[in-house]
């Protein structure tokens, strides 16, 4: 299993888990129901692990981390330096716990190699139920920790995922993101976007909805009812080109088409942003990447009028093979002040 990095300047994009490959349901065990015992284990084990990742103490999480699985030294580096400076002062709460026995489970070689995907079903109070999708690779036990910051501006969350060990916790998977975005969380989000759709602006709903579900989602191998319910919403925009995850064009305003490949958002200037990112064919005049990047802010605009008003500005990110991207960003007075 990779690590998921966070990324500040593409946030809020869909990802819509994908079951397919996995093997039959089994179930799990909610902190509620555990024992003292493994939920004092797994709770320390995810407060040092915080801890580890807050002071940078990259020996320790490497230690810490199942050989082969997380133990990409560069990717554990690029998270700690990534989530570090968000959470210097904070303090931790572990949110959530679940723990999945996966002992019996034949899918799972002696070798210790994957041999698929395993969901776990968990029934909670309420109307709400969630499944976690993990890859299984010993017939062992397996817990998801999710942890979120508090004492500071900006709240932030890091979810573990674990594996038992010789009778210790030891990290498969650590996934850190934003817990808000320009001031606002998942729930503003869902309902702003919720509004949006109404008053028949599709592309503002669209892009609200879709951050909401990064924000709310602690990892995108979870799925819930509320999450799919949340997923319908965006489906019934009927977005095609981008629920499809294809790129698209868009007129110029001298005839050109430009070829959009990807929209989110971003919160790195304070405001949230539109990002957009459009295929280039030569990034090597400077004069005339700008020019390109600034066209497509003002034809998507044009197409899409209602962004003006639920956005900050428009980042717009130029790809062109063996080129690094070519990025600029403006706040739609600069657009409109053109």
């Amino acid at each position: 299993m990779e690590f998921h990095r966070t990324l500040r300047i593409l946030a809020c994009l869909l990802v819509v888990p994908t079951l397919a490959g996995t093997v039959h349901a089994q179930s799990c065990t909610p902190q509620s129901m555990m024992t003292q015992a493994d939920r004092d284990a797994l709770v320390q084990a995810a407060l040092r692990f915080s801890a580890d990742v807050q002071t940078g103490n990259l020996s320790a999480l490497r230690a810490a981390s199942i050989n082969g699985t997380t133990g990409d030294a560069d990717a554990i580096a690029k998270i700690v330096e990534d989530t570090e400076p968000h959470i210097k002062q904070a303090k931790f709460i572990v949110d959530w716990l679940w723990l999945f026995d996966a002992t019996g489970n034949t899918t799972t070689a002696n070798s210790g190699q994957s041999s698929g995907l395993v969901d776990f079903y968990c029934a909670l109070a309420g109307e709400t139920d969630v499944t976690f999708t993990l890859h299984v690779t010993d017939p062992t036990k397996y817990a998801v920790a999710i942890v979120h910051t508090t004492a500071i501006a900006a709240p932030w969350q890091i979810s573990f995922v674990m594996k038992q060990t010789d009778g210790k916790w030891q990290m498969v998977d650590l996934i850190s993101k934003p817990l808000t975005a320009a001031g606002h969380d998942g729930l503003w989000y869902w309902t702003a976007g919720r509004a949006a759709a109404k008053r028949g602006e599709s592309w503002t709903a669209w892009l609200y909805l879709t951050c909401a579900d990064q924000l709310l989602a602690p990892m995108d191998s979870l799925s819930s009812t509320n999450r799919e319910k949340l997923h319908r919403e965006i489906a019934a925009l009927h977005l095609a080109q981008i629920s499809q995850q294809q790129p698209f064009l868009i007129d110029g305003s001298a005839g050109e088409k430009y070829s959009i490949t990807l929209l989110g958002t971003s919160d790195v200037f304070g405001g949230l942003d539109v990002v957009v990112r459009v295929n280039a064919t030569n990034l090597s005049d400077p004069v005339a990447a700008r020019k390109r990047n600034l066209e497509v802010m003002t034809s998507l605009l044009t197409k899409f009028p209602e962004l003006r008003t639920a956005f900050h500005g428009i980042w717009v990110f130029a790809d062109a093979p063996g080129a690094a991207p070519y990025a600029i960003e403006q706040t739609m007075e600069q657009i409109a002040a053109r």
